[in-house]
């Protein structure tokens, strides 16, 4: 699980300042409605992985608008 502040940090500091507000106004801000989780009253992001070796599956949510 990653603390959903830190996620936004981490997104901040990855897109530009127009991506971001892009990202924010169709998405919603973090952690959103799906795979959050709030423990010790704070909110979390969970990160599902499945591994096999050196191969990683992770699963995202399905979008309607792709």
């Amino acid at each position: 699980m990653i603390e959903s502040s830190k996620y936004d940090s981490w997104l901040k500091s990855s897109l530009s300042k127009k991506s971001y507000d892009d990202v924010i106004k169709k998405y919603g801000s973090a952690p959103g409605d799906f795979m959050n989780v709030n423990q010790n009253e704070k909110s979390y992001l969970a990160i599902s992985a499945v591994r096999f070796g050196n191969i990683a599956l992770l699963p995202t949510t399905i979008c309607s608008d792709w």
